[in-house]
C-alpha cells in the first residue's frame, strides 16, 4: 500500500527548510538579510522539492539537477552584481547546511520512532494524516533546536556591524562589502577625513592602474610620475602601530555612499588600499564606526 503524500503540506515543509536554510546561508557568510529574496527562493525550492517528487528521478541526473536547482535558488536570494562570481560559494554552503540541517531532521525523526511518541500523540499511529503531522512536527522542534544550537556561534557574529560602500569616480561606480572596525582610526591629516581602507584586489580594474601600483607599493616618490588629475587626488595618511610610525597613500574620490539597514547616505571619506585578505571576515573593506552612524 502506498504512502499517501499531501502536496501542500510537503511544499509547505520543503519552503520552511529552504528558507531557514537561506537565512543560516546568510549568516555564516556575514551577507545583508533579504526577506523578500529569501521568500522567493524557499518558494522555487518548495515548487522544485514537489515537481522532483511527482516526476520521481534518480541517479546521476537527479544530482545534477539538484545541484542546478541549489545555484538557482542561490542566485535568487543573493544575487548582487558585485557578487556574481561568488553564487557557486553560497549555493555550496546553502548545500552543505541543508544536508547538515537534513541529517539533523533525520536523526530527530529516528529517535522519535525509537521512542514511538507517534503511539502517544497519534493513537495507533496508523491515521493517513499522522505521517504529515509528525513532520510538522519534527520540522518546528528540530529547526528550534538546530537554530538554538547555533545561537552563540550568529550571536557572536551578529554583534559585527556591515555596510555596502559605494565609490564613484570619473563616472564609474564600484560596490564594496565593508565591515565596522573600530580599530580604524586613520584620518587624512589636512582635512581630518576618515579613512574606509579597501582590498586591493577588489579595485583592480576600477582605480587607474598607475595609481593602484603607487598606492600598493605605498611609494610616495613615484607620485611625480603619474598624471596631475590624480597626482591631485592623492593623499598622505601617516599611521602609528606596535611596530612603528609609517605612511599610507589614500585617494580622494568623485562621491562615497554607505547604506546600512537603516538609511543610505553620502559620506565625506578618504580611500586607502591594503591586502585585507582574511582581515576583514571575508569583506571588501573595513570602515570606521563613526560613517555608520
Amino acid at each position: 500500500m502506498g504512502q499517501t503524500v499531501y502536496i501542500d503540506l510537503f511544499f509547505l515543509i520543503n519552503f520552511s527548510m529552504d528558507f531557514l536554510c537561506l537565512f543560516l546561508t546568510a549568516k555564516l557568510m556575514s551577507e545583508k538579510i533579504h526577506s523578500g529574496r529569501y521568500v522567493l527562493a524557499a518558494s522555487v525550492g518548495g515548487v522544485y522539492a514537489c515537481v522532483a517528487l511527482l516526476l520521481y528521478i534518480d541517479g546521476i541526473l537527479a544530482m545534477a539537477i539538484d545541484s542546478f536547482a541549489c545555484i538557482i535558488i542561490s542566485f535568487i536570494a543573493f544575487f548582487e552584481s558585485r557578487r556574481i562570481r561568488q553564487i557557486p560559494l553560497f549555493a555550496l554552503v546553502f548545500t552543505a547546511t541543508s544536508m547538515v540541517l537534513g541529517g539533523f531532521m533525520t536523526a530527530l525523526f529516528n529517535l522519535f520512532n525509537r521512542l514511538k511518541l507517534s503511539e502517544i500523540f497519534g493513537g495507533d499511529g496508523n491515521s493517513e494524516d499522522s505521517p504529515s503531522v509528525w513532520i510538522l512536527l519534527l520540522l518546528a522542534v528540530g529547526g528550534g533546536i538546530f537554530t538554538k544550537l547555533c545561537g552563540a556561534f550568529f550571536r557572536k557574529r551578529g554583534l559585527r556591524k556591515y555596510a555596502n560602500v559605494e565609490i564613484f569616480l570619473e563616472g564609474r561606480r564600484i560596490q564594496l562589502r565593508a565591515m565596522a572596525d573600530s580599530g580604524n582610526l586613520l584620518r587624512e591629516p589636512l582635512s581630518s577625513r576618515p579613512c574606509i581602507v579597501a582590498d586591493a584586489k577588489r579595485l583592480e580594474g576600477f582605480f587607474p592602474r598607475e595609481i593602484l601600483s603607487v598606492m600598493k607599493d605605498k611609494c610616495v616618490a613615484e607620485i611625480g610620475k603619474i598624471p596631475p588629475k590624480y597626482a591631485k587626488r592623492m593623499c598622505f595618511i601617516p599611521t602609528r602601530t606596535a611596530v612603528g610610525e609609517g605612511m599610507l597613500l589614500g585617494l580622494r574620490t568623485d562621491r562615497i555612499v554607505v547604506e546600512t539597514e537603516k538609511e543610505k547616505k553620502e559620506v565625506d571619506a578618504v580611500v586607502v588600499i591594503s591586502e585585507l585578505e582574511n582581515s576583514a571576515d571575508g569583506s571588501d573593506a573595513l570602515i570606521p564606526n563613526e560613517l555608520l552612524m
